[in-house]
C-alpha cells in the first residue's frame, strides 16, 4: 500500500455517512466479525486513546465490502483463511485470532503484513478509524461541522499586524 488516495478519503466518508443514517450491512458472521476486528484492533490499539475496536472499525469494514469495495469479498475470505492457518501453525493451542494474548497477535501479524489481505484490512482500519466523525476527527483536531474555516498558516500571520 503506496497511500491512502483522496478517493479513498470520500469513499470512506460516503460510507461513514450511511452508517450513522442507519444503514449498517452486516457483512460477516459473529465469528468472522471478532477476528477482522481483532486484526484491526491490533492495528489501531487503545492506549490512551480509543482504538479500532472502540471506534467500531468493524462496521466501516462490513459497509465497505456490501457496498464499494465488495471486489475484495474474497480476497477477506482467503485472506482470513491463510491467517487462521498461519494462527493455528505459531500457536497449536490457540482457538481463534481474537482469543490471542497481544503479543501473539502482533507476531502473528508480523508474519502476514506483507500479504495482499493484510494490507486491505490496514487500509480499511485506517480509512473507517480516521474517518469516523466520532473518534478520527476528534483525534486529528477536527470538527464534525458543516462550517468551514479557513485553515490557520503562514499566511494568516501577516492579516493579524
Amino acid at each position: 500500500m503506496d497511500g491512502i488516495s483522496r478517493r479513498d478519503w470520500i469513499l470512506a466518508a460516503a460510507c461513514w455517512t450511511e452508517i450513522l443514517r442507519g444503514q449498517d450491512p452486516a457483512y460477516f458472521d459473529r465469528e468472522t466479525a471478532n477476528e477482522i476486528e481483532a486484526i484491526a484492533d491490533a492495528i489501531i490499539p487503545a492506549d490512551g486513546t480509543p482504538g479500532a475496536r472502540d471506534a467500531q472499525v468493524i462496521r466501516f469494514i462490513e459497509a465497505a465490502l456490501a457496498g464499494y469495495d465488495k471486489d475484495n469479498r474474497d480476497l477477506y475470505r482467503t485472506g482470513l483463511a491463510a491467517a487462521q492457518s498461519a494462527r493455528a501453525s505459531l500457536f497449536p493451542e490457540s482457538k481463534s485470532i481474537a482469543g490471542l494474548s497481544p503479543q501473539q497477535r502482533t507476531k502473528l501479524l508480523q508474519l502476514i503484513e506483507q500479504t495482499a489481505f493484510f494490507q486491505r484490512v490496514r487500509l480499511h482500519t485506517i480509512l473507517g478509524y480516521f474517518g469516523n466523525p466520532k473518534y478520527g476527527f476528534t483525534l486529528l483536531g477536527m470538527e464534525n461541522s458543516m462550517h468551514f474555516h479557513p485553515p490557520f498558516g503562514y499566511y494568516d500571520r501577516e492579516a493579524a499586524q
